[in-house]
This record gives C-alpha cells, sequence and structure tokens, in this order.
C-alpha cells in the first residue's frame, strides 16, 4: 500500500491562499504545478514499480481534482479505483489497485 498526501494546489493558486496556509507550509509542499497534478502523474506511474498485484495506492486530493486524478490512475493500469468524500462532502480521497494477472 501507497498513502500519499502530495502537493496539489496549482501553482498560480499560491499566492492567494489564506496567510496561516502560506505561512505555515513550506512552498515546496503546496506547489503542485501548472495544473496542481504533476505528482498525481508521477506517483500513479512510478508505484506500480513497487506496488504487488492487488497492491493499493491511496491519494489526498483538492476539492476538484477527483475526475483527473482517477483518470490518472486508469491511464496508469489502477482498477477499481474509487473517490471518498470528507465530512464537508467534498471530494478527499481517490484510491485504487493496481491490476493483477488475468
Amino acid at each position: 500500500m501507497i498513502v500519499s498526501n502530495p502537493p496539489y494546489i496549482r501553482t498560480d493558486v499560491i499566492e492567494s491562499l489564506s496567510v496561516e496556509v502560506k505561512s505555515h507550509d513550506p512552498y515546496m509542499a503546496l506547489d503542485g504545478g501548472e495544473d496542481g497534478l504533476i505528482f498525481y502523474r508521477r506517483i500513479s506511474r512510478e508505484s506500480m514499480d513497487y506496488l504487488k498485484e492487488g497492491g493499493m495506492l491511496f491519494f489526498e486530493i483538492g476539492y476538484d481534482q477527483a475526475d483527473d486524478v482517477m483518470d490518472i490512475m486508469k491511464d496508469c493500469g489502477f482498477i477499481d479505483i474509487k473517490m471518498i468524500r470528507d465530512y464537508s462532502n467534498n471530494p478527499r480521497i481517490v484510491y485504487g489497485n493496481k491490476k493483477g494477472k488475468a
């Protein structure tokens, strides 16, 4: 199992974040690249080398990233991809299984 809370804020949005976030979190812990998805692509792709068949990858996501992250995982070969909402009913977790032998 791999669990990740990668940087997922779009670069152009970081400056508009609240002072509490900007002053307490290092920039590199926030910046997910131009579309906020750079680390999801990399981790999804590279995790295939570390997970056993049926192994699981879990991501924390931004409230508007569920569909994109699910598509990234599908493109990398994950199956049974699901999304979980937080207590505010926002998409918060996306996870899936590494495909096993057919």
